[in-house]
């Protein structure tokens, strides 16, 4: 059949140097020549298909992409010895590990080309520069991960998003970085930029986003940056520099070198919006902390692991708290929320959305039981992981049940990858018929049901017609 080529129809054929297609061709099933001897390949106008691995770590060092194609699939061309690439523009997708491992050298990917897969160019350890045509908005998740000679990126586009280790391990030295949107975690942890301006707009830099960029001296942010991941300037130059004592970027607390004593009132300087996440990580002998109007941002994890932390204000001006802002902290038994706060509530030291709506957080109940209001309609991943041994009485019959929202503690968290729970006791008071009642269940936490209570209707006798 001269319309396609079957499943493993070359694979492994270590001999097979030179082959024409036919124009009849329509389609080269999966793995088809992967492994194969074959060097130069011309793909014709008429096939409209390549499946997934079709020529991986084949010796393929040229090749000719037809007309036909609308996208490059999924690991098509991992491990080839191929050194310089023409995109034709029928393509738009480029899917993921499409040239991971190859021998690409200089890459320019074309306006028409719309997604790039996760890892679809990772591992090319000749890749010196790309440049990335207007089509492009997202750079994703590891796409050019650990190519150790990246030294060039050029965004075309205007606002362009960098996912999580987009640029990992990358010794990018010239990128034009006003065009970057957005900052994924890891998205470009091992630079060798010397100088960094975030451009204006930018809200948030995730988790160690340029960690490792060891060259990086000088860091310039706008105040609409109000999120900053923890690490992410860990290990540059300008972390080196810093001071002992409390470290900060512009309007953001980044974090403090140093212990703060039990006795210590901590104080931040005027003009403070910002505390990044990981904050005050470990930061065990603090007991009190003041937190100052004006603050619009509580990063996630910023106080992970206050072990002596005791009670917290939010002010007023507080907008974002972020996850497990309070997780590890086993003394925490306040969370109070000034009242005139738009975005949360607190009551009796449990943290509400301002609506009531969500339980965010029950730091520690020394009565060993809470009773959760009927107006709440969620309650949040790991809301009661620093309770301690609780049970919880629930009448809302339609609560929503986050992931670990009970009966779970977070032992570790970054924002990335995955979030690490361990099991605790909780014990679960509700109606059978009710969604706490199944996530019981389903979490194998002890349940005890409450009593149906008897609805007696109460008619006006005037209604009723005499006998």
């Amino acid at each position: 059949d001269h319309r396609q080529i079957e499943k493993c129809g070359f694979s492994n054929a270590f001999n097979l140097e030179e082959i024409t297609l036919p124009s009849t061709l329509k389609s080269i099933g999966e793995y088809g020549f992967d492994n194969a001897g074959i060097k130069t390949l011309i793909i014709p106008d008429s096939v409209e298909i390549i499946e997934n691995y079709a020529f991986a770590w084949s010796d393929l060092e040229n090749i000719t992409i037809g007309k036909g194609l609308s996208s490059i699939g999924e690991g098509v061309f991992e491990g080839t010895s191929i050194q310089t690439i023409h995109i034709p523009n029928n393509i738009t997708t480029i899917e993921r590990n499409a040239f991971c491992f190859s021998l690409i050298q200089t890459l320019t990917i074309p306006d028409n080309v719309k997604n790039i897969g996760e890892y679809a160019f990772s591992g090319c350890d000749k890749l010196n520069n790309v440049t990335f045509g207007e089509g492009l908005k997202v750079i994703t998740r590891g796409s050019f991960n650990s190519c150790e000679r990246l030294s060039k990126v050029v965004f075309e586009n205007k606002s362009v998003t960098v996912e999580d280790w987009a640029f990992s391990a990358c010794p990018i030295e010239e990128i034009n970085m006003e065009n970057v949107a957005e900052f994924g975690a890891y998205s470009f942890t091992g630079s060798k930029l010397k100088s960094l301006s975030v451009p204006e707009g930018v809200t948030k830099i995730a988790y160690a986003a340029l960690l490792n960029s060891s060259n990086l001296a000088e860091i310039d942010v706008p105040e609409t940056l109000i999120s900053l991941g923890g690490h992410s300037f860990d290990d540059t130059a300008w972390r080196e520099a810093q001071a002992a004592g409390s470290v900060y970027l512009e309007h953001i607390f980044c974090t403090y070198d140093g212990i703060i004593g039990d006795d210590t009132e901590f104080t931040f300087k005027e003009g403070t919006t910002v505390i990044a996440d990981n904050a005050f990580e470990g930061q065990d002998s603090m007991k009190k902390i003041i937190l100052p109007n004006g603050l619009l941002s509580i990063g996630s994890v910023a106080f992970w692991k206050c072990a002596n932390l005791r009670e917290i204000t939010i002010p007023a001006s507080v907008e974002y708290i972020g996850e497990f802002a309070f997780g590890q902290c086993p003394n925490l038994t306040a969370i109070n929320v000034a009242p005139d706060n738009q975005h949360y509530r607190s009551v009796d030291g449990v943290l509400f959305s301002k609506d009531g709506k969500e339980l965010i957080w029950c730091p520690k109940q020394t009565s060993k039981s809470y009773s959760v209001p009927e107006s709440v309609a969620v309650i949040k991943t790991g809301a009661f992981g620093e309770s301690g041994e609780i049970n919880i009485s629930i009448k809302n019959r339609d609560t929503e049940f986050e992931y670990g929202a009970i009966g779970y503690q977070c032992t570790g968290h970054t924002g990335v990858i995955e979030t690490f729970f361990k099991r605790v006791y909780s014990a679960i008071s509700c109606y059978e018929k009710s969604t706490a009642y199944e996530y019981a269940k389903e979490k194998a936490i002890p349940v005890t049901i409450l009593e149906e209570k008897a609805v007696i209707e109460e008619f006006d006798k005037n209604t009723f017609e005499e006998h």
